[in-house]
């Protein structure tokens, strides 16, 4: 589970999606006229992903920014549905979203 971050009318939004790595570049899937499909669009997007552990009090995070695009040329879509991203949320999510990164940042978190 990751979190795509693009702007509103209303300002930043982060939407959690569920995604996969075709290279270094990332995919999710989202429905046509949803929020997310409409980010895709913007000229610069930044995608979050993190884990942590409470028990051990440490984890990862990585933020990475750059452009993101849907999916529509035939050969690249047939490449992008053999990585099986399952939408976890419920109703059709037709429209993949390819972002590729531009900076890539991390960091980890250990207790002290």
């Amino acid at each position: 589970m990751g979190r795509f971050l693009f702007s509103e009318p209303r300002g930043p939004v982060a939407v959690p999606v569920n995604y996969r790595m075709l290279g270094d570049d990332i995919v999710f899937r989202t429905a046509a006229g949803a929020s997310p499909a409409a980010g895709a669009a913007q000229q610069r997007v930044s995608f979050e992903a993190d884990h942590l552990d409470e028990a051990l009090g440490e984890g990862w995070s990585v933020l990475v920014s750059g452009h993101a695009r849907t999916v529509t040329g035939a050969a690249e879509l047939a490449e992008v549905q053999r990585l099986g991203v399952a939408p976890w949320a419920g109703g059709t999510r037709e429209t993949y979203v390819r972002i590729t990164p531009a900076v890539m940042t991390g960091r980890r978190i250990r207790s002290a």
